[in-house]
Formats: C-alpha cells, sequence, structure tokens
C-alpha cells in the first residue's frame, strides 16, 4: 500500500493513504489491522481524508509499522477477521 508521512512525533504519526477514495468497509479493515499490530497503542482512521493516526508505545516503531503497512492489502484480511469489525461509520 502507497502511503506518505503527513506528521510526525516520537510516538505519534498521521499518514496519507495514496488511493482515490475510501470506503467505509476499507477505514474499518484498516483501522482494525491497525490496532492490531505490535507497538500500537491506538489507530483511527478518517476515510474522507484518507488518513492513519496512528499512536505507539514505544518511540521505535514506527520504521516496523511503515513496513508492514507497504506490505499491507484489504483482501488479505480473513472473512472471519471481517465480521469481527463492529464500526458505527455505515449507518442504513
Amino acid at each position: 500500500m502507497k502511503c506518505k508521512i503527513k506528521y510526525q512525533t516520537q510516538r505519534y504519526c498521521r499518514i496519507e493513504i495514496i488511493q482515490k477514495a475510501m470506503t467505509c468497509e476499507q477505514a474499518d479493515i484498516l483501522e482494525y489491522w491497525a490496532s492490531l499490530q505490535e507497538g500500537v497503542k491506538s489507530a483511527v482512521v478518517h476515510e474522507r481524508t484518507r488518513c492513519l493516526i496512528v499512536e505507539f508505545n514505544q518511540r521505535d516503531a514506527l520504521p516496523a509499522f511503515l513496513k508492514l503497512l507497504s506490505t499491507f492489502r484489504y483482501d488479505k484480511v480473513s472473512t472471519r477477521e471481517r465480521n469481527a469489525i463492529h464500526s458505527g461509520r455505515e449507518i442504513n
């Protein structure tokens, strides 16, 4: 997955996902996946701006996270994991 770091501090990073548009389902999948990664304290995705905001537990977790993010694909997330995702993004 292509991405661009928009803002970064020692334990916080705002990453823009490079794609034309992001659906609510894609945002939920990415947020769920990111929150499960080692060293991540919290993860939030804004589908309108296509930004992933990550807060890390350790200062040196960003390079490892970016390496994992570069290999991330939406279709790699299993159906069982997708069913575990509960989100309030989509209404109706």
